[in-house]
């Protein structure tokens, strides 16, 4: 004891038995003022350094934790508990252990607080096990889980996915009375709501009322994110309306940004730009995210100028576009051909220190290819490496279809190999390309070993895969081998679509094997299939070319039985094959039919000659039956019969040539139709003399004879250029013969060759003062 007094004395720096030590005085306190004589001062500093965050940095709470195992008394577990809150705040789980394991060594016991902070730092950690097996040692203890023991573990369920499993613990929580929070409550709606299960999630969020738990905004936001993410946008917008009805709630701009998110991409732009008006009135501020929504809905109705007239907006409201925004206006420009644009806004983007990604870097690329801008798109694609941006397969994938389209295949090839150099992973997709671009390209054998290749290294080729390789079988003359192909995938257990069906069976007619198609046509019920419109299609055109007419008909009238609308191609066929067959009054009927269906664009449906062969077709039977009914004797007056047809015929024909000459657009069924109700305008005026059917002409066009050709083209000037197309008609001997020559249209400049100057109705030659005579001219 003695000696225990001597050395505490001798300690005390003030002691006589040794020298005044100031560096010791200094030292003794500093630590009084660090951390004070008393303990219950020491505790609270420490306590209440804790609660305020001071405590950010491992190494101070480390030096309070060194200094509180060395007191006596040892501090309270309180203390150590608010110690271990801060180092776990701070996200050092690890430690949090360490200092438990430390604090079990010198006999310090947990209590229910102790254990609930190491639950929380196994979940954070990723050891939802550790965390349960802690949870235990608070029952062994004889402790009460709480509310935080549980919220612990059902958030670090959700983190690892285990959903489903924190949603029986928060059931298993209820049931042993523990009432939930809303904190709880979003942790498992949020949970929920990650794996789609919004259902539950709803269900959750409406019994909260019922629980007497206050709704937050978080909630809200973490559910209409949800919705509107899966398309629910109606269900979605009911909820943000539940949520604004909340007076205690203040929807953020995140879940208006949802909300603007959802409705673009399911095409509302209207409602979207409603709500975007309505928090700029409201003074809620929006950010670049409600602009990239907005841009991005625009573009994807492929609305550019909208879209870039909001981009502009945004710069001149102050707001920093992201390089998310550059590249959605850039691959939206980009897909429109309009790369000038796309261009500015690329090299836009480098001044402003937004470093184009690598999805930015393949919309150009694109672009440029669809553009035919190959070379460009290649130094674009090699400038990438400069940048620091690395290729990546979807990259090498772009630039290699864009080859395959413009048939540079050696090109595309080469791109290939460099791929396999670089070390990427040759991908199904990148194999396709290459499979339908050389097939496209007639090299078939070189398409075929690169499908070897393909599946020798383990790729995976899928139904496209295969669709593209039939389908240049076929059209490269490989009848044989694509059908042995087809066979072969079939005994592998490869379920078709009816894609690959129409493939197959346009091959086989195309091929002559009329009946092999007949029959794959009629086990496609059996396959579980349904034949599409382009199943018909090819059917009902091959009949037409097999004279199957009668055929054709039924299987288009069991086309519309079977619930699918025939389309534009398909009454063209029709039409075709029973003009090709010679009956006209079945090719106008279907024609009748397509115009009461709104189909409006012959040109695009038929060759221009199948039109004018219709028109000249309705107009020769139309004119017996007037000539027949007007008592003319047809045999007699074959020569202006001949005529009056041949007149309408190089009338449409010359509406053609201005049509594409001009850019005018007027449909040829219509002009078949005027002919067919209006009974043709010229027919009450057909006489047995050609002189005198001219004189009362009173249609659309007027005739002017030989050397009358001047004084046509000096009245041509004197008439409405809206009203008339000139025709000069040059005959052998006399205009009663039956031997015609030629008819021509005028070569004047000022002939006004537009759709827009035919008329249905010219005043008559005499009541613009004009006198015809018959002209016989010599044979030419």
């Amino acid at each position: 004891m003695m000696i225990f007094t001597r050395r505490v004395i001798s300690r005390n720096p003030l002691s006589t038995n040794r020298p005044f030590h100031l560096p010791s005085i200094l030292i003794k306190t500093l630590r009084t003022h660090f951390y004070g004589n008393d303990k219950t001062f020491f505790e609270l500093k420490v306590c209440n350094r804790c609660k305020s965050g001071n405590i950010n940095k491992l190494d101070d709470a480390l030096l309070y934790f060194d200094r509180m195992v060395t007191l006596n008394p040892i501090p309270s577990i309180d203390t150590f508990n608010h110690l271990l809150s801060s180092i776990s705040k701070i996200r050092c789980h690890s430690s949090v252990f360490q200092l438990y394991h430390r604090m079990k060594l010198i006999g310090i016991q947990p209590c229910v607080i102790t254990l609930n902070i190491l639950i929380n730092s196994c979940c954070h950690l990723g050891r939802i096990d550790y965390g349960f097996c802690l949870f235990g040692e608070i029952l062994k203890r004889g402790f009460h889980p709480d509310i935080i023991s549980f919220t612990s573990l059902i958030k670090g369920l959700c983190l690892e996915g285990k959903v489903w499993v924190a949603f029986q613990l928060f059931d298993k929580m209820t049931e042993c009375g523990i009432q939930p929070d809303g904190v709880i409550c979003g942790t498992v709606i949020t949970g929920l709501c990650r794996i789609g299960e919004v259902g539950p999630a709803l269900e959750l969020h409406g019994n909260m009322d019922k629980l007497n738990i206050k709704r937050n905004g978080v909630s809200y936001g973490v559910i209409i994110d949800t919705l509107c993410k899966r398309g629910s946008v109606d269900q979605a917008l009911n909820v943000f309306s539940e949520m604004t009805n909340d007076p205690k709630i203040v929807p953020n701009v995140t879940a208006y940004n949802s909300l603007i998110n959802g409705l673009c991409k399911t095409g509302r732009l209207r409602e979207a730009i409603g709500i975007f008006d309505y928090m700029s009135g409201r003074g809620i501020s929006v950010d670049a995210y409600t602009y990239s929504s907005l841009i991005h809905g625009f573009c994807q109705c492929g609305q550019w100028k909208e879209a870039k007239r909001y981009f502009d907006e945004m710069v001149e409201r102050g707001i920093s576009p992201t390089v998310v925004t550059y590249s959605i206006l850039i691959n939206c420009l980009s897909k429109v051909g309009k790369m000038g644009e796309a261009g500015e806004l690329f090299k836009e983007m480098s001044k402003l220190g937004k470093e184009p990604n690598v999805i930015t870097y393949n919309s150009m690329i694109d672009g440029l290819c669809l553009t035919g801008r190959l070379d460009e798109a290649q130094r674009l694609f090699d400038s990438m490496v400069d940048k620091g941006l690395k290729h990546n397969e979807h990259n090498f994938c772009v630039l290699i279809k864009g080859y395959c389209k413009n048939f540079r295949l050696d090109d595309a090839l080469d791109l290939f190999k460099k791929m396999k150099q670089e070390g990427l992973k040759q991908t199904q997709v990148t194999y396709t390309t290459l499979v339908d671009g050389l097939c496209r390209g007639g090299r078939v054998k070189a398409a075929r070993s690169l499908l070897i290749e393909m599946l020798s290294i383990g790729v995976y080729a899928d139904i496209v895969t295969y669709g593209a390789m039939l389908d240049g079988l076929f059209k490269n003359g490989h009848t044989d081998e694509a059908i042995e192909l087809f066979q072969s995938i079939e005994g592998k257990g490869f379920k078709f679509n009816i894609q690959i069906y129409n493939i197959v069976i346009d091959g086989l007619c195309k091929a002559a094997k009329f009946e092999n198609a007949r029959k794959l046509f009629s086990e496609i019920s059996n396959k579980g299939l349904a034949p599409d419109v382009v199943t018909y299609n090819i059917m009902i055109n091959r009949m037409c070319k097999e004279g199957l007419l009668f055929e054709a008909e039924n299987l288009l009238f069991e086309m519309e039985k079977n619930g699918c609308r025939p389309d534009a191609i398909t009454f063209s066929t029709i039409v075709t094959g029973y003009l090709e067959g010679g009956n006209v009054v079945k090719a106008t009927e279907f024609l009748q039919i397509m115009r009461e269906r709104n189909f409006h664009q012959p040109r695009a449906l038929f060759p221009f000659a199948v039109l004018v062969e219709l028109v000249h077709g309705i107009l020769v039977e139309l004119c017996t039956c007037q000539f027949q009914r007007n008592g003319v004797d047809v045999e007699k007056n074959r020569w202006s019969f001949y005529l009056l047809t041949k007149v309408w015929r190089w009338r449409q024909f010359h509406v053609h040539q201005d049509e594409q000459e001009c850019g005018y657009a007027v449909s040829g069924l219509d002009t078949v139709m005027w002919l067919g109700s209006r009974q043709v305008l010229i027919f009450p005026y057909v006489m047995d003399h050609t002189v005198e059917m001219i004189l009362k002409l009173h249609c659309g066009t007027l005739i002017f004879v030989g050397e009358y050709h001047s004084k046509a083209l000096h009245m041509e000037v004197n008439l409405n250029r809206r009203y008339g197309a000139l025709i000069e008609v040059q005959a052998c001997e006399s205009m009663t013969e039956e031997q015609f020559h030629s008819m021509l249209l005028s070569g004047s400049p000022r002939s006004p060759w537009s759709p827009s100057s035919i008329s249905q109705k010219l005043p008559s030659p005499e009541g613009i003062g004009l006198k015809l005579k018959l002209v016989r001219t010599q044979r030419t």
